[in-house]
């Protein structure tokens, strides 16, 4: 709804049915309502020159989500009913198993989201706009384990976390020159994030302190992405080998604060919460364009602050295999342990050692980042040129992409994974490229 071009109202209701839960569970409403106020057409702003338009608005709203992925990334089906696996018995036969764990119970994530922000554009020069967003979503739907007593499959889909998204989204931009031959104009954005959790499964976390999800320690009040892991303790001066912070555990197989000490065997380490999580704190991109009569360059980025991630495949070239050669890090050279008394970060190198190389935080590495996306420089002929050949417009080009990036250690990509690389996953590819572009 519009009024005058000045008053916005914006409404939506929606009934969705999804395959994908059981018939009483099956359906679902979701609905939202946004309002808009464009000031800067009052009558009591006509007296204010610097100000060319001032929005401010305000939505809420709720979503659902059916979308339920196993541990490589498909799409699961029909989950409210138990799922059999057929394959050969070696006999000729037939053998049946359990594969899937129904749950009638289940049903749609719904996700509740909040924004409320202005826009604006000042001096005929200035324009951007600040907004705060919050989404939270209850019922997540997800993959819980089970006691092993219960056999096998031992986890079941469920609903039964809540999380809570927000932050502050900002863009600005300037016209810095605005004429008829010559443009210049520069954009920039900036979002933050903070992840909490807001509710955990009650049979998980019982007493409230949490629980280990693989790489994760999860608790109310934490994130998603908050590192459970080894702590590394350096090197030994002495002897080169890698060390690591130990403590005693209590019944519930958790570290005993106060009892903290140095240990050399990787056995008698302690995993720990780090206190950093995978998650960047700020995010955001810019760009600026130029023009000058027939020429137009860009340029475009992307920057990160903030968070952590696994770097694998610097792991796996800070020592050789057991059972072959592989190649080493630069590191290893440079900066192993190699004379007593000697302080590094870096073991020594010696084949069979194969704890020294052992999974903790040495491994995280800063998640921060800023990437040269685009570059693109054109020119594009004059129309009284191409005008006599009856040609609207002639347009040469040409552009380079993912040209560049500057993170913590060259050859890691913090862009490719939330957390870490895995194997064989490559960052994006650099290309270069020219054309020719022509409307008639």
């Amino acid at each position: 709804y519009d009024y005058d071009e000045k008053y916005f109202l914006t409404s939506s209701l929606r009934y969705d049915g999804s395959s994908r839960f059981s018939p009483e569970s099956r359906w679902g409403g979701f609905w939202s309502l946004g309002a808009a106020w464009l000031i800067s057409k009052e009558s009591f702003m006509s007296s204010i020159d610097q100000i060319d338009e001032l929005k401010i608005k305000a939505s809420y709203g709720t979503q659902g989500n059916d979308g339920i992925l196993d541990s490589r990334g498909y799409l699961m089906y029909n989950l409210y009913e138990d799922q059999y696996a057929v394959s050969p018995d070696g006999s000729g036969g037939i053998a049946v198993a359990w594969a899937i764990r129904g749950n009638r119970d289940l049903k749609w994530e719904k996700s509740e989201n909040f924004n409320a922000g202005l826009e604006f554009r000042v001096f005929d020069r200035l324009f951007g706009g600040v907004e705060y967003y919050q989404k939270i979503t209850r019922d997540m739907l997800y993959q819980k384990p089970l006691a092993t007593s219960q056999g096998l499959p031992n986890w079941i889909y469920d609903n039964a976390i809540s999380m809570k998204n927000s932050g502050i989204e900002i863009e600005l931009g300037v016209d810095i020159f605005d004429t008829r031959d010559f443009t210049w104009q520069v954009k920039g954005n900036l979002t933050t994030q903070k992840n909490v959790i807001l509710e955990l499964p009650a049979d998980k976390d019982p007493e409230g302190k949490g629980y280990v999800y693989g790489d994760y320690w999860h608790k109310v009040g934490g994130s998603i992405y908050d590192f459970y892991t080894w702590r590394s303790a350096g090197v030994d001066p002495a002897t080169g080998k890698a060390l690591w912070y130990g403590e005693e555990i209590d019944e519930d197989n958790l570290p005993i604060k106060g009892t903290e000490k140095v240990v050399s065997e990787y056995g008698s380490a302690s995993r720990y919460e780090l206190g950093k999580s995978a998650l960047p704190s700020i995010y955001g991109g810019f760009e600026t364009t130029l023009t000058y009569k027939g020429v137009d360059f860009s340029i475009q980025g992307a920057y990160q602050y903030g968070g952590y991630g696994w770097d694998t495949h610097y792991r796996g070239l800070m020592a050789t295999l057991e059972d072959a050669a592989s190649g080493l890090h630069t590191d290893v050279l440079e900066r192993r342990w190699t004379t007593p008394g000697q302080i590094t970060d870096v073991p020594r190198l010696e084949y069979g050692l194969s704890q020294q190389n052992s999974t903790s935080d040495r491994f995280l590495v800063s998640r921060s980042y800023i990437s040269l996306n685009n570059l693109t420089l054109g020119y594009t002929l004059p129309k009284k040129l191409t005008g006599k050949i009856g040609i609207e417009k002639v347009r040469i080009y040409a552009t380079g992409d993912n040209l560049a990036l500057w993170s913590a250690r060259k050859g890691y990509d913090p862009r490719v994974f939330v957390a870490g690389t895995g194997a064989y996953v490559y960052g994006a590819m650099r290309s270069y490229s020219m054309g020719l572009n022509v409307n008639f």
